[in-house]
């Protein structure tokens, strides 16, 4: 049973990170999105 715990806390971990990983990409792809379209908008 410890086992089993310890396996399912380290999917956790794992998943964790990976959601962590992926996020700040993409909050990094959101904020250059956001800086073009903003400068975009003074053309417009």
């Amino acid at each position: 049973m410890d086992s089993f715990k310890a396996k399912r806390d380290n999917v956790i971990v794992k998943v964790s990170r990976k959601l962590k990983s992926v996020n700040s990409k993409l909050t990094c792809c959101f904020k250059t999105f956001f800086k073009h379209s903003r400068t975009a908008g003074k053309y417009f």
